[in-house]
């Protein structure tokens, strides 16, 4: 490892810490840089004045606007103001906000949020991540916290007990100097200040990269990966950026979701083919994308229109009609991609609105921008 990827990874760490103390002392006037994420089949997105909105599938109260209808349209997040992060699992919404607390709503094991209620006894959070049924934060001390369904290891403090957002989240065992974290569907990935990835939680497809199938309620290390700068979970697979600007991938490949020409699982990571000077990685439920550093986006995996798939590919391609973009993200099976000028734009399966398209729930093989809506806000002072 160089020292400028030293320099490099605990400049990240701590720019997140500064990030946290300076936003909570500008107040009202507090401003963020416009965030995009993606849930089962809802959306999430963050303005740049640090109000959320969210569109699609609603029956849990995921969109967070305090009722159950769904909506094929953005709809602002009720009473939640100065949130710097976002993230969403299969039928919840997580927020970070600017005093580092964490709000969320949608279904947990016990009970149903239609607005946002506060984690409990969770402060100094500078990161957040969404898994299908659980929920992962990161402190500044470079611990991680976790709650939510548990059954599969995935709190990662060494059981198979839950949690409720109005419990104390538990504490990884055994895990510190992390500075990112990520989710699967049943399992948990961070990414170390060293570079190294460890993952928790399922592993009967080789998602956490150990080199087995057995699940661990506790941190294991990826085999053979190093140099990583971010992590991605799919649903049944794993993604990590290396400081060289390539993508390696692990877990579930029956539909070419790994990116490396092939369609067998790997229990190790696999480089994908073809891809570099990446800047960006999301998963889900069984394709990836990637965005590079000239704004192009690239997918690969199954290709998702109508109400279900249409084919895959097992090699990265370039997405269609997309430019300048700076942030893209992975639903279950939809996409949503942040341009620069803060149009959002989406493509995938449409079936309950979580394209954001007025016009009805279809489904897109091809981006196309949200009407009227941009993360873009003038804030005033």
């Amino acid at each position: 490892m160089t020292i400028f990827r030293k320099v490099f990874r605990y400049t990240h760490f701590v720019l997140l810490s500064i990030l946290l103390i300076v936003s909570s002392s500008l107040g009202s006037s507090f401003s963020v840089t416009p965030r995009i994420a993606g849930g089962g089949e809802h959306s999430i997105a963050l303005k740049s004045d640090g109000t959320v909105w969210t569109w699609g599938r609603n029956d849990n109260g995921q969109l967070g606007n305090g009722t159950t209808a769904s909506s094929e349209t953005p709809v602002q997040v009720q009473n939640l103001t100065d949130v710097i992060a976002v993230a969403g699992g299969y039928e919840h919404t997580i927020a970070l906000k600017s005093d580092g607390t964490v709000w969320t709503w949608g279904s947990n094991y016990r009970e149903q949020f239609k607005i946002p209620v506060q984690v409990k006894n969770l402060t100094g959070i500078i990161d957040i991540a969404g898994g299908g049924t659980h929920s992962i934060a990161l402190k500044s001390d470079g611990t991680v916290w976790a709650w939510g369904m548990g059954g599969s290891g995935q709190l990662g403090n060494g059981t198979t007990s839950s949690r409720s957002p109005r419990e104390t989240p538990v504490q990884v065992k055994n895990l510190t100097d992390v500075i990112a974290v990520a989710g699967g569907y049943g399992h948990t990935i961070a990414l170390k200040n060293d570079g190294t990835v460890w993952t928790w939680g399922r592993n009967d497809n080789g998602q956490l990269g150990n080199g087995t199938t057995a699940s661990s309620k506790t941190p294991v290390q990826v085999k053979n990966l190093t140099d990583v700068i971010a992590v991605a979970g799919g649903w049944w697979h794993s993604i990590a950026l290396k400081s060289d600007g390539t993508v390696w991938t692990w877990g579930k490949n029956g539909r070419g979701q790994l990116g490396n020409g092939k369609s067998k699982d790997s229990t190790v990571p696999v480089q994908v083919k073809n891809l570099t000077g990446i800047i960006g990685i999301s998963g889900g439920s069984s394709h990836t994308v990637a965005l590079n550093k000239n704004g192009v986006v690239y997918q690969w995996g199954i290709n998702f229109s109508g109400l279900w798939g249409e084919g895959y590919n097992s090699k990265p391609v370039r997405v269609r009609k997309l430019a300048n973009i700076v942030s893209v993200v992975e639903g279950g099976a939809h996409k949503i991609a942040l341009e620069k000028n803060g149009v959002v734009w989406t493509w995938g399966v449409g079936n309950i609105g979580q394209l954001g398209h007025p016009e009805g729930k279809i489904g897109r093989l091809i981006p196309a921008p949200i009407d009227n809506f941009s993360l873009i806000v003038q804030v005033k002072n």
